[in-house]
This record gives structure tokens, sequence and C-alpha cells, in this order.
């Protein structure tokens, strides 16, 4: 599946001089602050986030991400799953009939008085 790159997230990032490291670190210390907790944000997860592999961040860091920026993640420009891009098809199940030779043998019951 081809990925849009997040250019809002990396044109905040740049109008604030942060590099990816320093912005999962920032993020970090937010979700610290608001679960009490430490986060566990890498640098490789905001590469994600700028390359568009992942679209909508996780909720914790969603809240952080607001928090650090002080915007909105539709301003970040994430994208809720389920909203824009292709569409996913699913694949549906057809049920065939089969031989009762395809079958494997059924084993005995280890309870026998079951």
């Amino acid at each position: 599946m081809a990925e849009t790159k997040n250019e809002a997230l990396a044109a905040w990032m740049n109008d604030h001089q942060m590099s990816a490291a320093e912005l999962a670190k920032a993020v970090n210390h937010a979700i610290r602050d608001l679960t009490g907790k430490a986060g566990s944000t890498s640098e490789r997860t905001a590469f994600r986030w700028l390359s568009g592999e992942n679209q909508w961040p996780q909720g914790r860091q969603r809240r952080a991400l607001e928090t650090v920026t002080g915007r909105t993640a539709g301003d970040l420009g994430f994208v809720p799953r389920g909203i824009g891009g292709p569409p996913h098809r699913r694949r549906t199940s057809q049920c065939t009939a089969v031989g009762s030779s395809a079958r494997p043998p059924a084993l005995p019951s280890p309870y026998p008085y079951l």
C-alpha cells in the first residue's frame, strides 16, 4: 500500500526546528505528564508518522502530540482509521463441499467416559 507522506507534521517540525528524535522525546515527556507513566515513543515511530506508514497514532501518543504541538491530530495531517485512503477489500470465504476423504480421522478421546 502506498503511503502519503505527512507534510503537515513535517512542516510543523521544520518550523520548530525539531528532529524526529526530539519529537519522540517531547511526546514521551507529555505522555508521562498526562498518564504518570513514561512513554515509549521512539525516533522510528516519529519516522513512521512522517512517512505516512502510521496515519493514526495510538490514543495517548495522539493526545501527547496535540499537547506538544498545540494542534489537533487532524491539523497535524493524521487521518483516523477507516477515513481516507483506498477502501480495504475483505476476503470472503466460500464454502465448498469436500469429500469425506479430506477430513482427518477422528482421534479417540483420552476420556472414554465422556
